[in-house]
């Protein structure tokens, strides 16, 4: 009898070659966004399956930004396993930064509800409602790092926050752009419901988070991994010879440490 496999721990990604062209990120969207359109599906189901409100909501970002950031920089990813290894790995420091995140939200929003149900009372309201919406757009795109830094780096909540406020203003272009992209999805989610609660639990909460992988990981290579400290990991990877061939005679080759951690390139 055939065997389904929705969730495929064995079947590897298609591999790329490393000698290829780049192509513009543009184009490069939307041919990955094809290329994964079927795991996105099954990696939005896994995510939406593992959210339990506040206990699992920060381990299960994790696991889902994992492998989506796999999936935006063309790295082989096996989409369950590494969901769920993510998911335990990193369970302590997303399940704290989703109680960050749960707080945040809800100060930002009663005081920005607060101020704008006052703004006809007083001018200071309204200065006091500015300063609240640009908070709160300053923590959406924070977020847009946060999650990346839990499954690329080594980092503690304090550097994590440091880190995403800087990235927040640094890659401000960048973050408007996916920021207007998610309004828009999110725009189009709530005009066209309920009809769009199937597009919900099929592919947009993954939709969106590739998004965001996509264009905010550049940034993390840039400014808090060395992005040949990528190719590194890789290499580390691969097994030492313990022998070289030199014909007739074979003589040992030390076998060199394996690297343990990154190198990290704080901002500071």
């Amino acid at each position: 009898m055939a065997k389904f496999s929705f969730f495929n721990y064995e079947k590897p990604g298609k591999g790329v070659d490393k000698d290829a062209p780049q192509k513009k990120r543009f184009f490069l969207f939307f041919e990955l966004l094809f290329r994964k359109f079927w795991k996105l599906i099954q990696i939005n189901v896994l995510f939406l399956l593992c959210c339990i409100p506040i206990v699992t909501i920060g381990p299960a970002v994790a696991g889902l930004t994992y492998v989506l950031r796999n999936f935006s920089w063309e790295k082989p990813v096996f989409v369950a396993g590494d969901f769920f290894d993510e998911f335990k790995k990193n369970f302590k420091q997303a399940f704290f930064l989703g109680l960050l995140d749960f707080a945040a939200s809800f100060v930002i929003f009663f005081a920005t509800y607060f101020y704008y149900e006052r703004l006809e009372q007083d001018v200071l309201f309204f200065i006091l409602f500015i300063i609240a919406m640009s908070a709160a757009l300053l923590f959406v795109f924070m977020h847009f790092y946060a999650y990346l830094m839990v499954v690329t780096n080594t980092l503690t909540i304090p550097q994590i926050i440091k880190n995403s406020f800087f990235l927040a203003v640094i890659g401000l272009r960048t973050n408007f752009i996916t920021g207007f992209f998610l309004l828009l999805i999110s725009l189009a989610t709530y005009l066209f419901s309920p009809s769009s609660l199937l597009l919900i639990l099929l592919i947009t909460p993954a939709l969106m988070g590739f998004i965001i992988c996509f264009n905010s990981f550049p940034y993390i290579l840039k400014y808090v991994v060395k992005e040949d400290d990528e190719d590194e990991e890789d290499e580390d990877e691969k097994p030492e010879p313990i022998f070289k061939d030199i014909g007739s005679k074979e003589i040992p080759v030390e076998v060199e440490k394996p690297k343990t951690k990154k190198k990290i390139r704080r901002i500071k």
